[in-house]
């Protein structure tokens, strides 16, 4: 048995729709249902998002949010690197990066599930860890 973390990023004043759209394929992907997530995840710079807070509430998850330098210790196990994600927050991802952090924060390792994915407007990752 697992638990699940999606780490999110997503576009200033990004509507909700998108997130939950993105949120519902990747948990199609890992062939998983939107009760088996333990929480949601992002970077510090982007807990304030009223679409990813909105998504948070409606799922009765808590928002985890990390600073740049705690998403950059994951960095080497990240499946793709962004200058652009590096030179707007100061690390190189943010939804696996997010994802992984919060899957960790129980002391377990965790793995990368469904890698990072997006629809224009948002970033979701999923990491599942064992109970």
């Amino acid at each position: 048995m697992s638990h699940w973390v999606a780490g999110l990023g997503c576009r200033r004043e990004c509507r909700i729709e998108p997130l939950r759209s993105l949120l519902d394929t990747a948990l199609e992907r890992a062939a998983i249902e939107r009760r088996n997530l333990t929480a949601l995840a992002t970077i510090d710079a982007k807990q304030d998002e009223p679409a990813l807070r909105q998504l948070a509430q409606e799922l009765g998850l808590e928002l985890r949010a990390w600073p740049a330098p705690a998403l950059r210790a994951f960095e080497h196990r990240l499946t793709s690197r962004s200058e652009r994600a590096f030179a707007q927050f100061g690390c190189h991802g943010i939804a696996e990066a997010a994802a992984l952090a919060t899957a960790e924060a129980n002391g377990r390792e965790s793995e990368l599930a469904v890698p990072r994915m997006t629809n224009g407007q948002a970033t979701i990752a999923l990491a599942r860890y064992p109970i």
